[in-house]
């Protein structure tokens, strides 16, 4: 076992040094779309978003991605079209995120030096909603069951663990044979309509204050914030959101690419160092 051991540390970097392997760094924004933001992209706001992760390089176009992502997403139906404004919901969100990854590149990198591309792949993400009470107070949502989730009759409580579809593409710019930057633009199919807490119907207020609290009929039911809404609460039934649609997510920005492995050479080109001449 100690022969064993010895012989995979010495032949570790070399293992290492043989494959096409590369960290990846990615700085942007996050943006949502769902029941409070109806714009399939858009920038009010936008919001921080941070990767990190490492790109294995199977064959000169394809490559395989491992990445774990950071973004923050928010959206307010004071930005939202105006027949949604006397709701007056408002949420955010941390998004924290795995994925997995398949990257081909439409161009031969060692044929071009700037190379557009498309990926798709498997991701798993944590969401928590939360908003601001009047006061200013953070209250997390899902555990006040807005909708009634959890109540006898009522749907089960959304789980703040799932599965999305990432996909989408870029373009990369080889900078020198150890650093290439990236622009990307990434869409994440969800299976969850309650990333922003709003998906089907109103509870009765009752039910809703008997089992939860006054609170979560305070924030489940906020049009009586706006002067120019009604002050009632909608009866039971009483649309709140739409679950047609699941809500989507979406990270876009420049990354960095780093090869931690700059003797691979599948082609004379990536080689060689020469410097680059333009005409």
């Amino acid at each position: 076992m100690k022969r064993f051991l010895i012989g995979i540390i010495t032949l570790f970097p070399l293992i290492v040094r043989a494959q096409p392997l590369k960290f990846t760094a990615r700085v942007g924004y996050t943006g949502y779309r769902g029941d409070l933001q109806s714009k399939n992209f858009s920038l009010n706001p936008a919001n921080e978003g941070l990767g990190v992760g490492l790109m294995y390089s199977s064959s000169s176009k394809l490559s395989i991605r491992v990445e774990y992502n950071y973004g923050v997403v928010e959206a307010n139906d004071l930005w939202n079209d105006p027949q949604y404004q006397l709701r007056n919901l408002s949420f955010k969100s941390k998004i924290q995120e795995l994925a997995l990854l398949a990257d081909w590149s439409l161009l031969d990198p060692e044929d071009s030096y700037i190379v557009p591309y498309v990926f798709a792949g498997i991701a798993f993400f944590h969401f928590n909603p939360y908003t601001f009470d009047s006061t200013g107070t953070r209250y997390y949502l899902q555990p006040l069951s807005t909708e009634g989730q959890g109540l006898p009759g009522r749907a089960a409580p959304y789980k703040l663990n799932q599965v999305a579809l990432p996909f989408g593409g870029g373009v990369r710019f080889e900078i020198s044979s150890m650093f290439t930057i990236a622009y990307e633009l990434g869409f994440r199919k969800t299976f969850t309509d309650y990333i922003d807490d709003a998906s089907t119907t109103y509870v009765d207020q009752n039910r809703l204050q008997s089992f939860k609290g006054l609170k979560a009929v305070e924030l489940a039911f906020r049009g009586d914030e706006v002067k120019a809404a009604p002050s009632a609460y909608p009866a039971e039934g009483t649309i709140r959101g739409s679950a047609v649609s699941k809500d989507w997510y979406y990270f876009h920005g420049l990354h960095l690419i780093i090869s931690l492995n700059r003797t691979y050479s599948p082609s004379a080109r990536s080689s060689t160092d020469c410097p680059r001449v333009y005409f």
